[in-house]
């Protein structure tokens, strides 16, 4: 390797580098602010509680994974199942494993796709999932 690729390596390197870090903390900053709107869904003032739901939902649509999670959990309590199998589904097919559980469990309980719910838990149970061993035990 020559002194010029070895350049060329190296500031590769380095904006590789400086694009993880910067992208790491913009991800953590959304998932503590994510993290703050949560708190505020379960408050007990229905205003703050429904401003933090529509915050919630807009972290959703962006495609952050733990609002998606814990907008479809709200979604399933207000019985807006479709809503919630979507948002689940996009996030299990991100590789979210607790939605995957959630997408399973629901399948199975909520809808008439058990077949398709107990294939996705039993994944999860053989891969060593323990809440997912747990719920088919329960089946």
């Amino acid at each position: 390797m020559n002194k010029k690729q070895k350049k060329v390596l190296i500031v590769i390197t380095c904006i590789v580098i400086a694009s993880t870090i910067f992208f790491y903390n913009k991800n953590r900053q959304e998932n503590k602010a994510v993290s703050n709107i949560i708190k505020e869904a379960y408050s007990t003032n229905i205003t703050i509680r429904n401003n933090a739901i529509e915050k919630l939902k807009i972290f959703a649509s962006k495609g952050n994974s733990v609002a998606m999670y814990r907008y479809s959990e709200i979604l399933l309590n207000l019985n807006k199942i479709q809503e919630a199998i979507q948002l689940l589904e996009l996030s299990s097919k991100a590789g979210d494993k607790k939605a995957t559980l959630l997408l399973g469990a629901t399948y199975i309980l909520e809808t008439e796709q058990k077949l398709k719910g107990f294939n996705l838990v039993n994944r999860l149970a053989e891969d060593g999932q323990p809440l997912a061993q747990s719920f088919l035990s329960f089946c």
